[in-house]
């Protein structure tokens, strides 16, 4: 059987536990990482990409010692068989990501900080405030004037316009 990747459930707090442990069990394992946008009220920190997962490289099609191993919760599987994770995508991973594993993801310069904006879609729809940034979770930072006071919300990617 050619060797293949699966995706292993970790505990977000065992990662590091599970990384190891699938080392001294003989799997290469990867688990890319992301630098956290820095806002006034936090540094820049490192955090998994995908939280609670890492990808497992299986080369003699022995993939169930991976479920048994300290600090993983199991195996992503389509029914009894664990769900193999095309080459290809680790590989646009691992070339992106650098000697400490870091992703540098691209941000969305659609609104530069301060600018007006229109939230075009959701609840807050029709509302026009200030754009602050993006959050680690992928979603646009606005104030928005309400009920007599600024608020800080958060918005999905996209539902913003040019206010």
């Amino acid at each position: 059987m050619p060797p293949f990747w699966v995706v292993a459930r970790c505990l977000s707090h065992n990662l590091q536990l599970a990384l190891t442990r699938l080392e001294a069990g003989g799997f290469e394992s990867f688990a890319p990482k992301m630098l956290t946008p820095k806002t006034t009220a936090s540094p820049a920190r490192v955090v998994p990409l995908f939280v609670g997962y890492v990808f497992v490289h299986v080369l003699d099609g022995l993939w169930q010692p991976i479920r048994r191993t300290i600090g993983v919760v199991g195996v992503l599987t389509t029914g009894d068989l664990p769900s193999r994770c095309p080459d290809a995508e680790i590989i646009a991973l691992k070339a992106r990501a650098d000697d400490h594993g870091i992703i540098r993801l691209p941000s969305p310069k659609r609104f530069a900080p301060g600018a007006k904006v229109r939230v075009t879609t959701g609840p807050l729809a029709g509302f026009d405030g200030l754009y602050v940034g993006m959050s680690s979770q992928e979603r646009e930072i606005v104030l928005l004037t309400m009920l007599g006071a600024q608020r800080r919300v958060t918005v999905p990617a996209g539902s913003l316009a040019a206010g």
